[in-house]
């Protein structure tokens, strides 16, 4: 594994699909880095919508946007780190690893909320963009 990404300095491999990394960034902000495969047609048309849409968001259950950049010959994609408890880390501290029902609907709330405020993002000629959440 490399130890920077850019100016990012890895701290490590997050887990799940895709190269996505815990990093600091050179004024010591936690952020996430995502490294995206180059589309087969070699058009990153579509990773370019998705990154518009995401800086446009603004919703505080969404990590904003911070920095995208070519490294290796992959786009490199940050996001600035939220404080707070993962949705994993919720389910170990219950024990059960389950939910109560106040808390599952506190959680499908910010999540409708989110995908809500994400899906009424528009551009410069007010035409909603797609988020297809295959990038991000």
């Amino acid at each position: 594994m490399t130890n920077t990404i850019g100016a990012y300095k890895v701290n490590n491999k997050l887990p799940g699909e895709g190269e996505a990394y815990a990093a600091r960034s050179s004024r010591g902000t936690a952020c996430v880095v995502r490294r995206l495969e180059k589309p087969v047609d070699g058009d990153w048309h579509d990773a370019e919508k998705e990154i518009a849409a995401i800086a446009a968001i603004g919703h505080d259950s969404i990590r904003p946007f911070d920095d995208c950049f070519v490294h290796q010959g992959r786009l490199a994609i940050v996001l600035i780190d939220r404080e707070g408890v993962s949705l994993d880390e919720l389910l170990a501290s219950t024990g059960s690893g389950q939910l109560d029902s106040s808390a599952c609907w506190y959680v499908v709330h910010r999540v409708a909320a989110a995908l809500n405020q994400a899906h009424l993002v528009t551009d410069a000629n007010d035409d909603y963009l797609t988020v297809c959440h295959g990038y991000l």
